[in-house]
């Protein structure tokens, strides 16, 4: 017996068995098919190009009719090693003849339920949200180019696996991955595909992620192409209560069909560096200041909810002014603008060792969710990264504890560390030249986790004087350190 299968960003999917003996005409087409295969039909990315000189992108700048050249470097500054997911992938970027890597391009697959990036990037322009990003428009990508299909779930790894395989993530090499530039964008064929059978649930430390923006992003054009809350209790503090999820409804068991997935490219300018290489202490707690304030500004002003706050959606910008950000906050691609209906996630939202305690729970995401998440990176690059040489976390660490189990294990390990007594277990791991930093971190404790009727609350308020009052608690607790670093 005999059995076809293909495996692209959807998932596996496969044909009904048959007898290789009573079919062998059968077979011998199969095995033609699968040895004819183009480089398209056996998956490969036929957008990117490469010749004597290297790989390379082609665009074309609005009001020009000669294309130009992206030179891209070799090996991808970031990827996701898991095939059944949106296939995140960085390459740094040049023009031809220039010497700097001014440029990050960023390939993905999204789902066609979800809002574009590029979208999200041009509204937050819209409302002039400059802290966020300055779109402008320019390059132009040529005529659209087919992809395979490709969708499903999307599943991403853990915090470790964005790197190349062997290469070493140094500051040269961090970059904003993709909050604005070009886009281009391949749905994928449409065909509704049935599964042949149960396929396992990944595993539950893999979840979805995203990948980045920075300030002065260039949006550089877009080309579309189409191919085929609290409990009763906390109630008096005007707590908002989610009546459902952001999750669409699950698929019907008896028709369950693939998703479709749509083939995206976006170019930023300039790079930043990662949160984690940091240059000192001081820089650290500007950075982390900087991205609660841009935060602020894409949730109250822009109307836009993150909903992946992680430490690789986190950058450092070297500002060119006094008053430019130090950090900025990146990637949209998860994002979603306010009061705009589901988001067509089919699954919890965000990275799993950040991911708030209430998400964690199933409940809708809030922009108290991501200043939670903002918390946990806060302390897991000061854990982490606080000692030199050290790139990982110290084996008796209790944040393993965050990336581990099941939704529900992970929502109550978290609870107790930001528990009164459980939170002294954490900041007692902090290293020795983040020592002055603990009184900061028991005060963004404070803000973000108060104690409502003897028990840890871990709700949203809904009434724009509370909201206010958690950013400022935020914002002024870091003012307050850096002041005295400064010292």
């Amino acid at each position: 017996m005999m059995e076809l299968w293909v495996i692209d960003r959807s998932g596996p999917y496969s044909c009904e068995k048959f007898d290789l003996h009573k079919n062998p005409d059968r077979f011998i087409k199969v095995i033609i098919g699968y040895t004819m295969m183009s480089d398209k039909e056996l998956g490969l990315n036929t957008y990117i190009k490469e010749d004597k000189h290297g790989k390379y992108i082609m665009f074309k700048a609005d009001g020009k009719t000669k294309e130009e050249r992206l030179c891209l470097e070799d090996k991808p500054i970031a990827l996701q090693y898991a095939i059944v997911c949106r296939g995140t992938t960085c390459y740094r970027a040049k023009r031809p003849g220039t010497e700097d890597w001014e440029f990050v391009v960023k390939l993905s697959w999204r789902p066609d339920k979800r809002r574009a990036e590029g979208e999200l990037l041009r509204l937050a322009k819209e409302r002039n949200l400059d802290s966020i990003a300055n779109l402008r428009q320019g390059l132009q990508f040529r005529k659209p180019r087919w992809f395979p299909s490709a969708t499903s779930g999307s599943i991403s790894q853990t915090q470790s696996r964005t790197k190349c395989p062997g290469s070493k993530m140094s500051r040269s090499r961090s970059a904003g991955l993709g909050i604005g530039g070009v886009t281009l964008e391949s749905s994928s064929s449409g065909q509704k595909r049935k599964r042949h059978g149960e396929v396992a649930e990944p595993h539950q430390s893999k979840r979805s992620r995203s990948g980045s923006n920075r300030r002065r992003a260039d949006i550089t054009g877009q080309v579309t192409a189409e191919q085929g809350g609290g409990t009763e209790r906390a109630s008096k503090y005007s707590v908002e209560e989610p009546k459902t999820t952001s999750l669409m409804p699950p698929r019907d068991a008896d028709n369950e069909s693939f998703d479709n997935r749509i083939f995206c490219c976006l170019v930023v300018s300039p790079p930043g560096r990662a949160i984690h290489e940091f240059e000192s202490v001081l820089e650290f707690l500007e950075v982390c200041r900087d991205v609660i304030k841009g935060h602020r500004s894409l949730y109250q002003d822009g109307k836009i909810l993150h909903r992946d706050v992680s430490k690789n959606n986190i950058i450092i910008t070297d500002a060119e002014k006094e008053e430019d950000p130090s950090g900025m906050l990146i990637d949209l691609d998860l994002a979603k603008e306010l009061d705009s209906g589901p988001s067509g996630a089919r699954h919890r939202t965000g990275t799993m060792e950040f991911m708030a305690i209430e998400i964690l729970e199933g409940r809708a995401h809030t922009y108290r969710h991501d200043l939670e998440s903002f918390f946990y990176v806060f302390l897991w690059v000061i854990i982490c990264y606080g000692q030199k040489g050290n790139m990982n976390l110290p084996e008796t660490s209790r944040l393993r504890r965050w990336y581990t189990g099941t939704y529900e294990d992970i929502a109550g390990n978290k609870g107790w560390d930001m528990g009164k007594r459980g939170f002294k277990n954490i900041t007692a791991e902090f290293p020795p030249q983040f020592e002055g930093v603990k009184h900061l971190a028991e005060e963004l404790h404070h803000v973000l986790f108060p104690i409502r009727d003897e028990a840890l609350f871990t709700g949203t308020y809904s009434e724009p004087k509370w909201i206010n009052s958690i950013y400022n608690g935020m914002v002024n607790a870091f003012d307050s350190a850096i002041v005295t670093y400064r010292q």
